[in-house]
């Protein structure tokens, strides 16, 4: 039969635990909330940059032989940023209502966004001599796969 003393020890021991538990779980939700607020900033701002890029091709007068070009790519960023956009809004919901179902369209549209970047990545260092523009897609690389870690950690801590 265990003494007092050891069973007090066990439930402080227990009592700790739950407390670093529940205080690691607000912590976690806290940056999954500023980490969707970010990447709606983010979105934005793609979201202008198309704008941007379609009315640039759509008034530019002067000969410019890639108006196609910037509208196509004004397209793919406003859609992106919508689709985006779209994933962070149920994401912010998610957590709001604890129910991480709604995590899950963040979670495969950005690793589907991560896969292609790391395999745009692959394709430039294997066809071009080491460069700054594969020094910022590979920290955006790091950038990307640290929040989709992120909000996986919350995606199973809701569980």
């Amino acid at each position: 039969m265990p003494s007092p003393g050891e069973v007090n020890l066990r439930q402080l021991s227990t009592t700790l635990s739950t407390f670093r538990t529940t205080t690691e779980a607000a912590r976690v939700l806290r940056n999954s909330t500023s980490l969707l607020r970010c990447m709606m900033f983010f979105d934005l701002c793609y979201l202008i940059t198309g704008i941007s890029l379609i009315t640039v091709g759509l008034t530019n007068t002067g000969f410019y032989s890639k108006k196609e070009q910037m509208i196509v790519l004004g397209g793919a960023f406003g859609i992106g940023a919508s689709i985006s956009a779209l994933c962070n809004s149920l994401a912010t919901h998610g957590l709001r209502s604890w129910r991480r179902g709604f995590l899950l369209p963040w979670l495969i549209y950005y690793l589907i966004i991560l896969c292609a970047l790391v395999m745009v990545l692959a394709r430039f260092f294997y066809y071009e001599p080491l460069n700054l523009k594969q020094v910022f897609l590979f920290m955006i690389c790091l950038c990307l796969f640290s929040c989709w870690r992120h909000l996986q950690k919350q995606f199973l801590l809701m569980a």
